[in-house]
């Protein structure tokens, strides 16, 4: 019997789905033996060597039918001893099996008709019904990676689905979060077996990444499940604003006016930060500048020389950091004309007649009506001939002076010196010019007097300077004569000198020689 309950598991396994039965009948056994069976290892072999007809019969009288599958009829086999009715051709009896060879022994003798009731009708059976192993299920995530920005939210969607690919709808999905914050952190499946949640990234000062988990707990029918999907978080740069004062503005060409950028994050001032200052036309002074703690910082903004009206915008950007994003604003403005005052040049001497390769002095005096301008850059040209120097600057009466060197010329030429302002954000530009006219210088006379009265103031210079010359030769040869009769008399009276020395030394040399003389004889005579 416990063969026939194997064998029975086993096809029911094979069947599309499970089925409920109150008895299944078994019949054409090949190789059926009289032997009892004790083992589930003998009812797995046996099992293996038959094969059945099978039919199903189901119970539409019972109120709870069973339910197996081939694995829990497996189980149940090793734990019970049953008893296996076997028919033959016209009689029926109950025949106990004890040794596994049996099932073999007897198959080419016997063709039995074997008849296997419902698990309560099993004599001596601990038969229990066990549950169904659960269906695998499976979780995706839509999207299955994503890159979000620090601080920002997006949407995730799980999907669940069972082993065949249904939906699965009312079943819940959990959501969990590496880093961040989901809402809700479960929900229900809807009827696309769909759950979706909210991700909101953390703040984070490097890009980061973060793992986002949707799971399926499981039921006593289906098995658990889960999903993951991989995010990259990008640095959150905080949003900063700039504003300028003026927002806009309407001045003259050459004015300078004052424009303010202030920078903040929120409603709090960034300070020390760096801000460019730009501008479409007209200059920035400084160009660029750092802001005080009030996030503020300053430039001074030049217009441009115009002749009509024009439009022109002052921006100050700041490009950023590590921390903050970059942010620029403008202010726009409108440039009209400004009315420069006029001024006059006028030049001292206004012509002027001179002679090749001479120079004079050519004076310019610049004003505004009649007040002198000083301070001013005037500067000189010349059609011919040269002024030094080329420029100058007005003193106080709004004078500035240069020498006009004329050129040397063969005949008659007409020149003209100019002094020029060239004019700026205040006064007009003007020049005026002072024309001469050049003349060839005439070659020198030639006079023979001044020639005459020279050789003759030649000759008696040097009729002097002979006489000089002579006068001063002859006291020099007295000088001399007198100097060698000095020098001559010195030298005799040296050698008298030497010659009186030298007698003196004869003298008294002769006088020892004679007292000698005397102590000889004096010697002798004693």
């Amino acid at each position: 019997m416990c063969a026939a309950l194997v064998i029975c598991g086993a096809l029911v396994a094979l069947m599309p789905s499970l089925v409920r039965a109150d008895s299944i009948v078994v019949e054409n056994a090949d190789s059926v033996s009289t032997e009892n069976a004790t083992s589930s290892s003998d009812l797995s072999s046996a099992a293996s060597q038959v094969k059945p007809r099978v039919s199903v019969e189901y119970c539409g009288s019972m109120s709870e039918p069973t339910l197996y599958s081939s694995d829990a009829l497996r189980q149940a086999a090793s734990s019970v001893t049953p008893r296996i009715a076997v028919e033959y051709a016209t009689s029926f009896s109950e025949v106990g099996m004890s040794a596994s060879q049996g099932l073999t022994d007897s198959a080419s003798a016997v063709t039995p008709r074997i008849v296997v009731g419902s698990a309560t009708s099993l004599v001596n059976s601990d038969l229990v019904p066990l549950p169904l192993l659960p269906e695998p299920t499976g979780v995706t995530i839509e999207p299955a990676s994503f890159t979000v920005e620090s601080g920002k939210s997006m949407a995730l969607t799980a999907v669940l689905q069972d082993f065949n690919g249904n939906l699965m709808t009312g079943r819940t999905i959990g959501w969990s979060a590496a880093s961040g914050t989901v809402a809700p952190s479960s929900g229900t499946t809807d009827a696309e077996g769909q759950a979706t949640c909210t991700y909101t990234a953390p703040l984070v000062c490097t890009d980061n990444s973060v793992i986002i988990t949707a799971s399926f707990a499981g039921d006593e029918s289906y098995r658990m499940a889960s999903a993951d999907s991989s995010g990259t978080l990008i640095q959150l740069l905080v949003t900063c604003t700039m504003a300028v004062d003026p927002s806009s503005f309407s001045t003259e060409a050459g004015e300078n006016l004052t424009i303010t950028a202030t920078l903040k994050a929120g409603g709090d001032p960034l300070p020390g930060k760096t801000i460019a200052w730009q501008c479409s036309s007209g200059q920035t002074s400084p160009s660029s500048g750092v802001t005080n703690s009030l996030g503020e910082v300053t430039t001074t903004y030049t217009a441009p020389l115009v002749s009509e009206n024009a439009s022109v915008s002052v921006s100050a950007s700041f490009p950023g950091d590590s921390v903050y994003q970059s942010c620029q604003e403008s202010s726009s403005g409108s440039i009209s004309p400004r009315l420069l005052v006029t001024s006059t040049m006028t030049v001292n001497p206004p012509s002027f007649s001179t002679e090749g390769g001479r120079s004079l002095t050519i004076k310019a005096t610049l004003k505004a009506g009649s007040d002198p301008l000083s301070g001013k850059t005037v500067a000189w040209q010349c059609s011919s001939g040269q002024t030094s120097p080329s420029s100058g600057v007005t003193n106080s009466l709004g004078e500035v002076a240069t020498t006009y060197t004329a050129p040397r010329v063969s005949e008659n030429a007409a020149v003209s010196v100019t002094a020029s302002f060239a004019g700026d954000s205040v006064y007009q530009s003007c020049q005026e010019s002072s024309s001469g006219s050049v003349s060839p210088r005439p070659p020198v006379p030639f006079d023979s007097t001044p020639w005459l009265y020279a050789g003759a103031s030649v000759l008696g210079l040097g009729m002097i300077f002979g006489t000089y010359k002579g006068v001063g030769y002859v006291g020099k040869r007295r000088r001399l004569q007198q100097e060698r009769d000095r020098a001559a008399q010195a030298e005799a009276e040296r050698a008298y000198e030497a010659e009186k020395a030298e007698t003196v030394a004869s003298i008294g040399k002769e006088k020892d020689e004679i007292v000698e003389i005397i102590d000889e004889a004096t010697k002798d005579t004693q």
